[in-house]
Parts: structure tokens; sequence; C-alpha cells
């Protein structure tokens, strides 16, 4: 836990209304209570993913509120491989809210969380050891630690590709907040993006004109060429232009794959500290054989000391 509250942390305070149905003072601190709150469809949780055996009891209560419970059974020693293959299947095969359930809420179901951030929010194993420590994970369960400590997602399943919308091609999740696709600033692409709850827009080899088009519809807009080699000083500013604070949302556009891939590459390599190869096996993922010449300028990328 945190000693000190800076600043930066407020960005992190999620505010919300829920019924307490239950306390109790954890083992971890003499000063806090650990309060269990029921949030129901206020949050909009459609699935529970729970890292332990399926109990009958917890599955009719879920679906008696219209929620969907699947299970993936954990251990405290530790995630192995295909456990973890299991949960990152599940979930990225699942749609809307998702509430990660395990018997104490921090331990076993925290580090199934730090898998899900590595994987589908960009995070750094260094972020998620972290985060996974403040929230209650207890350094007992060393086996857990390691877990993500070791972890390195895999490129090819690190997004979700969704249903493509009128206006807008190639549509993938990259993270809840930030969305990738193809086309052009048309109204029915404007219309789409809205529907995502994209606040911001980059134009990926755009131009300034179509970047006055696009505020003009309602969104913060920024043109931002596409790197073509990837070095410490090309990747940085990739990761800038796509670092979301607050409640954005945004939308990487570009007319083609390549282009708009390589953007999310320079952010990988930077924010989620990726290696080229693994950068390069996503865009292979995400845009096939016409993203050879890009993957292979990924490969020879090195970090900077």
């Amino acid at each position: 836990m945190k000693s000190t509250i800076e600043y930066a942390d407020f960005e992190k305070l999620d505010i919300r209304v829920g019924l307490i149905t239950a306390a109790e003072a954890p083992e971890w601190s003499q000063k806090l209570l650990q309060f269990t709150v029921e949030f129901g469809s206020e949050i909009g949780v459609k699935t529970i993913l729970s890292v332990e055996e399926p109990d009958l009891n917890e599955t009719e209560a879920a679906k008696a509120a219209g929620i969907a419970m699947r299970n993936v059974a954990t251990e405290y020693s530790g995630l192995p491989k295909p456990v973890i293959d299991k949960l990152v299947a599940a979930y990225r095969d699942l749609d809307g809210t998702t509430y990660v359930h395990c018997h104490h809420g921090k331990h076993r179901g925290g580090a199934a969380v730090a898998v899900f951030r590595m994987t589908f929010e960009g995070f750094s194993s260094d972020e998620a050891v972290a985060e996974m420590f403040e929230l209650g994970c207890s350094p007992r369960y060393k086996g857990l630690y390691e877990t993500i400590a070791k972890y390195r997602p895999d490129p090819a399943v690190a997004h979700r590709p969704l249903p493509a919308k009128d206006g807008l091609a190639n549509l993938v999740e990259i993270t809840p907040r930030v969305y990738r696709a193809t086309g052009t600033t048309g109204d029915a692409a404007m219309k789409a993006a809205k529907e995502l709850g994209v606040t911001r827009i980059v134009l990926v080899n755009g131009d300034d004109a179509t970047a006055e088009k696009v505020r003009a519809a309602g969104f913060d807009a920024t043109v931002f060429a596409a790197p073509s080699t990837f070095t410490a000083a090309t990747a940085g500013p990739a990761k800038s232009v796509l670092d979301v604070t607050g409640a954005d949302k945004l939308l990487v556009l570009g007319s083609d794959l390549a282009s708009t891939s390589a953007v999310i590459a320079g952010w990988r390599l930077v924010r989620s500290k990726w290696t080229g190869e693994e950068a390069a096996k996503e865009v292979e993922a995400l845009v096939g054989k016409d993203g050879a010449a890009l993957a292979t300028a990924l490969r020879a990328y090195v970090p900077a000391k």
C-alpha cells in the first residue's frame, strides 16, 4: 500500500454507489477496513470471471442477477502457461464490464487482473507487479508475483478485433481506451467514432485540413506521421500521442493497415516495453503479408539504454 497519496493518483479515483454487504479488517493492515460492495447493474457488469473452481451457489446467484459466470481455476503457487492461456482466451471473448472474482479478491484475482492489464491495456510487467502489491496481493504468494514478473503477452492476441462499423474498417480495440481503424473522415466514420465513445482522433499521415474537419465534428484531432524505422527517437513520439488521460478514448485512424499499425507498434515499444520481435508479431497478426516490411523494421529495433 502507498504511504503517500499523490496528485496523479486522483486519476484512478472512481466514485460509484453500491451496497456494502460485508466488512472486515484485512490481515495486511491494522488501519484499514476492507468492504465487500455490491454494484450490480450500476457499473454494467455483464460477466463474472472467477479464478476459483465452479461453485453452484455463486453460479445460481449470478444467473439470478442476469450476469454470466465463467470459471478458470487457479492456484496460489502461480499461474502456469495453460492457465494464463485460458484466462486470456476467456477475457478476450467477453463483452462489456467484467468482474474478476476470487476468494479474497486480491491474490489470485489480482494476478489474473495483472495478466489482463499487460495483455489488453498495455501495462509493463513493472507496472502490473506494482499495482498487484498496491491493491493488496500478499508478498508471501511469491509464485503469483513471479508469474507476472516473467509474463510476456502473446502479441497475436493482445488486442480485440471488433465488428466493422459503417465508415470504420479493420476495427480493433488495442486497449479499452485506444482503438485502431482504417477509413476516411466522412460522416459515417465520425458517427461510428462517437458510438465508440471516442474523444480524440489521431490522423495517421493526415493533413491540417482533415484535422479541422474532425474538430468541426466535435473531436480533438492530432496529425501524426507513421514511423518507417524504429529507434528510441521515432518510437517515443508514438507513445506520447497515444497516451490517454481522464475519460478520453482515442481512435488511430488512417487509410491503410500498415501505417496505423506502425503507430501502435511505436507505442508498444515504449509504453508496454515490448521487444521489436513482439511488436513485429502483432503487426503480422494485424496486417498480414502487407506488413512484412514494417515487421522487418521492428525486428531491427534496439531500445535505448
